[in-house]
């Protein structure tokens, strides 16, 4: 198993971020099992990024110009931050007009906060998202204010509407405040395998984007890679754990400071005895 941890943690991941996504229809525990197992002992075991670590760097990131900024991607654009205004940061990226009610249920969520996959009166197709039960504006604030400050940092995010759902006819959904994710237009691979974009500067800088946000469920499973127009475009989701939200609950203190279960703080724990 050591042995094979080394060769997947020498193996290169980088490949061209403008190919054609991969179909990929991983299950939520095998991919929680790899990101959260897996990839800390293969990472632990990349004697290149070892190398770096314990020399202080990591090295210069990939794909940068001479100042040192990312080209624009599949995944990211260059925004001029400081020109934007408020009006502009609270209605990007939408550009279609918020779901008309009345509303029908098309497939209810199962997992996470309560929603379901829906079409408008003008048949458009939305992902709506509530509250959860006792925490209102909480998992729906954190939503649209992830979402907002993370496309005005350049990244792609599906237009979000803030809206009042009714006309459901089911009572569980009858009336309430919700999210709506505009369902995007191309054809969905699945998500953003993120080893396309390994060692580049807007996925490093993602790490620093959702630390400000406080965004603790940071996965590749909260993300989509869609083919649209001959060229990929990947986009950020779900932004329900962000600030003080954990989607279902308040977000406890401890969270957002290191991985669920980290290979190189254990090795720390261990060596020191705690």
């Amino acid at each position: 198993m050591l042995l094979l941890a080394f060769i997947c943690g020498c193996v290169s991941y980088q490949r061209d971020v403008y190919a054609r996504p991969e179909r990929l229809n991983e299950s939520l525990f095998v991919n929680w099992f790899k990101n959260t197992w897996i990839f800390q002992v293969q990472q632990f075991f990349d004697i290149d990024r070892d190398i770096r670590v314990l020399a202080g760097s990591y090295g210069e990131s990939r794909e940068v110009d001479a100042e040192g900024n990312p080209p624009d991607s599949p995944l990211f654009t260059n925004r001029d931050i400081q020109s934007l205004t408020l009006d502009e940061v609270e209605r990007d990226p939408n550009r279609e007009p918020p779901p008309a009610n009345p509303v029908t249920i098309l497939k209810v969520k199962i997992t996470g906060s309560p929603g379901f996959l829906g079409r408008d009166a003008t048949r458009r197709l939305f992902l709506f998202k509530f509250d959860p039960p006792g925490y209102l504006e909480l998992a729906t604030g954190a939503e649209i204010v992830g979402s907002r400050l993370t496309f005005a940092l350049g990244y792609n995010v599906p237009q979000t509407f803030l809206t009042v759902v009714e006309g459901t006819r089911n009572p569980r959904f009858k009336s309430g405040r919700a999210v709506a994710s505009r369902i995007v237009p191309g054809e969905v691979f699945g998500f953003l395998r993120s080893s396309r974009f390994r060692h580049r500067r807007e996925m490093r800088t993602l790490r620093l984007a959702y630390a400000f946000i406080n965004n603790t469920d940071a996965k590749e499973l909260n993300t989509l890679a869609e083919w649209f127009q001959n060229r990929p475009h990947y986009y950020l989701i779900d932004f329900g754990s962000s600030l003080g939200s954990d989607t279902t609950c308040p977000k406890v203190p401890r969270l957002g400071w290191e991985n669920r279960w980290d290979a190189e703080v254990a090795l720390a724990n261990f060596s020191l005895l705690g």
